[in-house]
């Protein structure tokens, strides 16, 4: 057994805070993370479908006209100006007087939905949340669009909050039509009167996602109507909420995709049988799948067990790379409603392990040669502890002497990092290879913090490592304060800490008459403090402010910081002839104090699992929503392709998005 050492209190959290999941019960699963940066992960709140429609708007329910609903959030007609993505919405105030003269107050989220040729979209719905990242999120009244693609989120729920409280919070506005989706957000303003009308405008454009189409037939190539087809990530991770869908009365089906790669066509009616198809999503491209015949269903039972003949027992394995099997005491297994034919049992994780198992042929053994990482928890009496959350970071055996002697995960090298492969576990047993090093921490504010570095002992089939979890002594105060350019001071602040000496990531209590983020206590130490304002991980707004600071036990330390505003760009690629989606080999890049920089990466939506994902490269009529924050002022924008290269120039304004435009025949 590994035991860690118990680490009371000398946290590292990353600098950009977790959304908590809030109201829902759903799989945990791992998210993708830019490993480079080991920024703490963070977990997106998942909107559902409703199963009614929801109220369309009416003339009544606006308190501007529908010209100035139809304008950019930015409150520009000018084809420089994008939809928002991250700056507050264009506001506008009314007197509180109803249309009616009954003196009404109204606080409204509206905008026009348009699809990737810029056509309004009609009768799609606008699921809307108010996102925080300390207190979840809460669910808004959903909107259906009219003709003009106008769509009106009702945000009187908030307008009697206090403003300290309103400034915490991202309002998300998001759509997913059949093939397309999109996502606007927008901020409260400053000193918003709640006795007076207010109408934020922020415009949504639509993602065109690929799709796969098929016929699902039965044996005697019927068409089977009313199955359930699922179209999921292979090898398969923890999906939220994959592509789903039921075939028609001709057996037909049609799934959405979010996210390219590998995917596997899971078909089934469980009176008829069967059918799964893989297939590779590339450049959001159509694919019509050849006809899936349902077979019967099959079955399998069998053991799995390490080289030594020792059960594999309690174990979570993968099953064909597309669904979990659980194993119990002694490593038994079994599982039903299968397709016919051969299988791969692998760990969660370790692909290239385990064996291959055919259908109808009897009990059969697998062997797992990679180890087993199990994890207890422990309170400071060392009772033992349910499941916690943490975050396990894999490092190869090379790099153990490296995480070993660091102070924090920020400080290991980046090609220790590079190498690292994050996992979010409630607690769950991973596998990895023999002799393989763990760093695993508690997220970022968890009230009791825990830390360890552990390797899985080399030849030995599973270790054990035990986490201390210990009541924090808070004996310090921070707080902080910041204001803009111009004298203003920021509302929606942000504050990350992380620790210079080693131990878990900083947990803080909130200040009575304070704001998370602003006052705060934490234990004494050495912090290298960052501030910024807005959602730091999706669309920054001001630059990072960055200094080292030492806080001791009893200190009161008040930091006054002074926070530089930007803005954000836009690039979209036309081609004559070209495929609206279809993938450009090209590399845009600005430059910055005399040095030429990407603008890669490109967010991208995945409406699946709710996450940001990001690209690399341009895609013909697509918006490329770049995440580099640029200063203020004239840049110029350079598109590189092979031996050709094209340039613009763009206007960056402070909050704002700039479009820049490339057409590849000129």
């Amino acid at each position: 057994m590994s035991r860690c050492d118990q680490i009371v209190l000398q946290p590292n959290p990353a600098a950009t805070p977790r959304v908590a999941k809030k109201g829902m019960d759903m799989k945990k699963h791992t998210l993708p993370i830019a490993i480079t940066a080991l920024a703490l992960l963070v977990l997106t709140t998942m909107s559902y479908w409703p199963g009614t429609e929801a109220p369309r708007p009416t003339d009544d329910q606006t308190t501007s006209s529908p010209d100035t609903l139809g304008k950019a959030a930015t409150g520009s007609t000018s084809d420089n100006a994008a939809p928002i993505n991250r700056t507050a919405a264009t506001a506008t105030t009314q007197p509180s007087t109803g249309k009616d003269g009954s003196g009404t107050v109204r606080w409204l989220l509206t905008g026009v939905v348009t699809n990737s040729d810029g056509a309004p979209q009609d009768n799609v719905l606008v699921r809307a949340t108010a996102e925080t990242f300390y207190f979840g999120h809460t669910d808004l009244q959903p909107s259906t669009t009219d003709r003009a693609g106008r769509y009106v989120i009702d945000l009187d729920p908030w307008r009697n909050r206090s403003p300290l409280d309103r400034s915490q919070v991202t309002l998300l506005a998001t759509v997913v039509a059949p093939t397309q989706t999109g996502r606007v957000s927008a901020k409260f303003p400053d000193g918003a009167d709640s006795n007076r009308s207010l109408t934020l405008s922020a415009n949504i454009d639509l993602e065109t996602l690929a799709t796969v189409t098929g016929r699902l037939v039965d044996v005697r190539g019927k068409p089977v109507a009313n199955a359930e087809v699922q179209l999921r990530t292979h090898p398969a991770s923890d999906d939220i909420m994959p592509p789903y869908d039921h075939t028609d009365e001709h057996g037909r089906y049609r799934l959405a995709v979010g996210m390219e790669g590998p995917h596997l066509v899971h078909a089934q009616r469980r009176d008829i049988g069967v059918a799964t198809w893989q297939v590779n999503i590339v450049d959001d491209k159509h694919v019509d799948a050849p006809d899936l015949v349902l077979t019967a269903a099959s079955e399998l039972t069998g053991q799995a067990v390490y080289p030594d003949g020792q059960p594999v027992a309690n174990a979570r394995l993968m099953l064909a790379g597309s669904d979990y099997i659980e194993t119990d005491a002694s490593g038994r297994f079994e599982a039903r409603h299968l397709a016919p034919g051969t299988h791969h049992i692998s760990p969660p994780g370790q692909p290239k392990d385990g064996g291959d198992v055919t259908t109808g042929t009897g009990f059969q053994l697998i062997t797992i040669r990679s180890a087993r990482l199990r994890m207890q928890f422990r309170g400071p009496n060392n009772e033992v502890l349910t499941r916690q959350d943490v975050y396990a970071y894999w490092f190869p055996e090379a790099f153990g002497p490296v995480i070993e002697n660091a102070t924090t995960l920020n400080s290991i090298p980046a090609n220790a990092r590079s190498a690292s492969v994050p996992h979010y576990e409630h607690g769950a047993d991973i596998f990895a290879p023999h002799g393989s090093w763990f760093w695993i921490e508690t997220p970022h504010g968890a009230q009791r913090p825990s830390l360890c570095v552990v390797q899985m002992a080399v030849g030995a089939n599973e270790t054990i490592a035990v986490m201390p979890f210990a009541s924090p002594d808070l004996n310090a105060e921070l707080h902080v304060t910041a204001t803009r350019e111009d004298g203003t001071q920021v509302q929606d602040l942000f504050v990350g800490l992380e620790q210079l000496t080693r131990g878990p990531r900083v947990p803080f209590a909130k200040l009575e008459g304070g704001a998370i983020g602003k006052a705060m206590r934490i234990p004494a130490g050495t912090y290298r403090l960052g501030v910024w304002q807005g959602w730091r991980s999706q669309y920054p707004e001001t630059f990072q402010f960055e200094e080292t600071i030492r806080v001791a036990p009893g200190e009161t330390l008040t930091k006054n910081v002074k926070l530089i505003r930007g803005g954000l760009l836009d690039i979209t690629v036309h081609r004559h002839g070209g495929t609206p989606g279809e993938r450009v080999e090209a590399s845009a890049t600005v430059r910055i104090d005399g040095k030429e920089q990407s603008l890669a990466p490109y967010f991208a939506r995945d409406p699946d699992q709710w996450s940001d994902r990001e690209r690399d490269f341009l895609k013909i009529g697509q918006r490329a929503k770049s995440k580099m924050l640029l200063p203020v002022g004239t840049h110029t924008i350079r598109l590189r392709s092979g031996d050709e290269a094209w340039t613009t120039s763009v206007e960056i304004v402070a909050g704002e998005r700039a479009h820049a435009r490339f057409d590849l025949d000129h």
